[in-house]
């Protein structure tokens, strides 16, 4: 059957990607993303269901074009054009799945989506196999009621019900895996990117949701933008108010960089220099080091230019 199906498939779907979208009205657009999209999902279970009959019959490899053994993610990378890391995690699931049989068939149904699919599979080998193949009616009836980060929570819950060592160690993969990464983008911006123990963030959140919350009516700031002006409260507090170590918990500081015989000796926020800049973060705009200068060290740094040297 394939050899006849597989050819008439992508002759179909190079028919549909020859459909002029530009030409196309909003309702004709609609349609077209309402028909395909449970055909891709489906076609994303059938390729799963393959690839986990691939991984058990050749135990993970597969034979190349040479007939050399070759680990079945490898070949997948190749053949979908995706990272090592996502064809891993396909095999992975795939391969899960085969302990829920009914969950395949759920989304070859369109019952569920293959994102409902990967997160009932976290599952396997948390739970006693024929316990888990007796749950998947009730698995999937909560699947299709909820999207998938719902599911995912519920998921969650049901490790922690029935495999409470799973949890524990997840919980210790977290705390280890645990980091915050700060990139100055070189353009007055630095982005943020962390990862914390649900543990952790539940203290984080408590304490940021309060003062992330809307300022009135007339607030029109972004959820996003609430949050970072909250944050941001919250370390201004603690500069303010906490003990912080001697070694680097000081208040923001100001350093003047003046000629030894300049005058006066205070600093002038009016002769402020032409581009000030942070220590950290590099320029600074005037308004944001004036603002600084508000509740900062000052200090000044004068320089002999005659010797080129610092006194």
């Amino acid at each position: 059957m394939a050899p006849r199906v597989l050819p008439a498939l992508a002759a179909e779907v190079d028919a549909v990607a020859q459909v002029p979208v530009g030409t196309l009205t909003v309702a004709q657009l609609m349609s077209l993303v309402e028909q395909t999209t449970p055909v891709v999902s489906r076609l994303q279970g059938v390729v799963s269901r393959a690839l986990g009959e691939l991984q058990v019959r050749g135990n993970g490899v597969v034979p190349d074009r040479d007939g050399c053994a070759l680990p079945l993610p490898a070949w997948l990378r190749d053949v979908a054009r995706v990272s090592g890391r996502l064809a891993g995690r396909q095999v992975r699931t795939a391969t899960a799945l085969r302990e829920l049989p009914a969950v395949v068939d759920a989304v070859l149904e369109r019952r569920i989506t293959p994102e409902h699919r990967r997160v009932l599979a976290r599952l396997v080998g948390m739970i006693e196999p024929q316990a888990l193949l007796d749950s998947q009616s009730a698995l999937l009836e909560v699947a299709s009621r909820t999207d998938p980060e719902q599911l995912a929570q519920y998921v969650r819950h049901q490790v922690a019900t029935w495999c409470p060592p799973e949890l524990e160690r997840q919980e210790a993969d977290a705390v280890q895996g645990r980091f915050l990464q700060l990139t100055r983008k070189h353009d007055g911006r630095t982005r943020g990117v962390f990862e914390l123990p649900d543990a952790d963030a539940e203290l984080m959140l408590t304490v940021l949701e309060p003062l992330a919350r809307r300022d009135g009516l007339d607030d029109t700031r972004p959820a996003g933008v609430r949050r970072v002006d909250a944050l941001l409260d919250v370390f201004g507090l603690a500069a303010r108010c906490a003990e912080l170590p001697d070694t680097g918990g000081s208040r923001p500081r100001v350093t003047y960089v003046v000629p030894v015989d300049a005058q006066p000796a205070d600093p002038d926020p009016d002769r402020l220099p032409p581009c000030p800049a942070g220590s950290w973060t590099g320029p600074a705009t005037r308004a944001t080091v004036e603002q600084l200068l508000c509740d900062a060290r000052v200090e000044v740094l004068r320089v002999d230019a005659s010797c080129a040297c610092w006194t």
